[in-house]
């Protein structure tokens, strides 16, 4: 009995002849079978790329202007390059000190 075009014993073997119909049905289901979690796969890889590049900007953004507040230059992130002790420093200096009172040559203190 026939039962279809997804019958498994009419693969196992290498006896008998089948259909073009079959066939291209066989190798489409096979083609879709790995197309389909491919491309969601680029789908979600993509996404999150994009997703990353905008936080990291935007981080960096956000830094460079709690390094201006505290009187550095935005490339002072770059200390966090340091193994441990860079990053600790940075979260020390823009995460936990005040910002210097006043403006300075990056502008007006955005407290006053």
């Amino acid at each position: 009995m026939d039962t279809g075009i997804f019958r498994l014993t009419a693969v196992q073997t290498l006896a008998g002849k089948s259909g073009k119909e079959k066939i291209r049905w066989r190798f489409s289901a096979a083609r879709e079978a790995v197309e389909t979690p491919l491309f969601i796969t680029i789908i979600a890889v993509t996404a999150g790329i994009v997703l990353f590049l905008f936080i990291f900007w935007t981080s960096l953004a956000v830094g460079a202007k709690r390094c201006h507040d505290r009187g550095r230059s935005g490339w002072f992130q770059l200390i966090s390059l340091i193994p441990f002790i860079g990053s600790l420093w940075l979260l020390v200096e823009l995460g936990i000190l005040k910002g210097k009172e006043g403006g300075n040559r990056f502008g007006p203190d955005p407290l006053a």
